[in-house]
């Protein structure tokens, strides 16, 4: 038996590390790939984008056009005619529950993300007034919404009243 290191085998050494290095950083890739994108969306519906969803922005009492409607809580806001934000803006829902209640998660797709930027630089401390068949069924303010969400929080909704925004998300 000959214990000398041939140069060949010192060459294979080397390329044994290389290979688990790249299947280590593959390894990695494909687990934070599945964290970022995958789990995120167990538990979710595909949001229809024939439902009746649209999000208003909140008006200033001067600016014409702007009709009042009164949220689920009692209070009534101007919102503009013209949605800033629909049904095909988004991909998904999930339900959500907090401390404040009842709501929903919207995920929005590209061309939401791309909508929403827009709105973010013409306005970024207004809020949207989120409805349904033109009733209001919550309000969100535009500097918290995150990434590619929106949650949206039922406040003074009544149970069934909940239960048919999320029968209205899929119609």
């Amino acid at each position: 038996m000959n214990s000398e290191v041939l140069p060949d085998e010192v060459g294979s050494g080397r390329g044994r590390m290389w290979s688990l290095v790249v299947c280590s950083l593959l390894f990695v890739a494909v687990f934070v790939a599945t964290y970022r994108y995958v789990f995120p969306r167990f538990g979710q519906e595909p949001l229809s984008s024939t439902s009746s969803l649209a999000f208003h922005a909140v008006a200033a009492a001067d600016v014409s056009g702007a009709r009042e409607i009164v949220l689920p809580d009692g209070t009534s806001r101007l919102i503009s005619r013209e949605s800033v934000l629909n049904a095909g803006d988004f991909s998904a829902f999930r339900s959500q529950d907090s401390s404040a209640g009842p709501g929903v998660v919207l995920l929005l797709n590209e061309t939401g993300i791309a909508d929403l930027e827009a709105l973010t630089r013409r306005d970024r401390r207004g809020h949207l007034v989120a409805t349904i068949h033109d009733r209001a069924v919550g309000e969100v303010a535009i500097d918290q919404i995150r990434d590619d969400r929106v949650v949206l929080a039922f406040r003074g909704m009544q149970p069934d009243d909940v239960n048919e925004v999320f029968a209205r998300l899929t119609e």
